[in-house]
C-alpha cells in the first residue's frame, strides 16, 4: 500500500468513526425513532412519484 492510500484509508476510517459516534450519541440522547421499514418504503415511493411528476 502506498502512503497516499494509507492516509486516505485513515481519513475514511476517521470519518466513519465520527459518523458512528454521532449516531450513538443520538441514540443515547433519545433523538432516534423506531425503525419502521414500511414508513421508509412509503416515503421513498412518494418522493419518487413526486420526482417523476416534476413536483
Amino acid at each position: 500500500m502506498h502512503n497516499t492510500e494509507a492516509v486516505t484509508g485513515k481519513a475514511t476510517f476517521a470519518a466513519l468513526k465520527a459518523d458512528l459516534d454521532r449516531g450513538l450519541a443520538d441514540v443515547a440522547a433519545g433523538r432516534t425513532e423506531v425503525f419502521d421499514r414500511a414508513r421508509i418504503v412509503e416515503r421513498v415511493r412518494r418522493l419518487l412519484a413526486e420526482r417523476s411528476r416534476g413536483v
